[in-house]
């Protein structure tokens, strides 16, 4: 039976995608050890030869490799902060900026300075928030809190 036929109906049986996936990694395991066995004594005999051209292009590896790893940390920590950014904008739409600034954010910062676990703040946080607003949004908090519990598999204390 042909695997690619329009008859079929299955396409992609379980078992010869995991015999497949064995095979794929076999192989490319036996040919990334076999490149190895190369160019390992290349490498040895290529700095006993040459051992100051050997530092150097080490050394220019080690900064390219520490360079794209804090370009990297930049990269996560500006996509941080634009989600943050973006909160703040909707707690300050939905709350009000009297609201947000006057009483949210010392909240908050009181919570944060009491050296308690990330997760404890988030479960005090969100149970301010649904005691504050005027809807009383009980279901977003229930949601929001098992979420964080399932996640995190850890017992909130309130």
């Amino acid at each position: 039976m042909n695997p690619l036929s329009t008859t079929s109906t299955v396409l992609f049986p379980t078992e010869t995608i995991g015999k497949d996936v064995e095979y794929f990694l076999t192989n490319a395991l036996h040919y990334i050890i076999q490149v190895l066995q190369i160019m390992i004594p290349m490498i040895i005999s290529f700095s006993r030869n040459y051992p100051t051209l050997f530092l150097v292009c080490t050394g220019i590896i080690f900064v390219y490799v520490i360079f794209s790893i804090i370009c990297r940390i930049f990269t996560i920590l500006k996509r941080l902060l634009f989600v943050a950014l973006i909160l703040m904008g909707f707690f300050i739409y939905a709350r009000g900026s009297d609201q947000f600034i006057n009483y949210d954010l010392p909240y908050l910062k009181k919570l944060i300075f009491q050296d308690e676990n990330v997760y404890d703040v988030l479960i005090k946080w969100l149970y301010y928030l649904k005691n504050t607003t005027y809807d009383h949004s009980t279901a977003f908090y229930k949601f929001v809190t098992t979420t964080i519990r399932a996640v995190n598999n850890h017992p909130v204390n309130q």
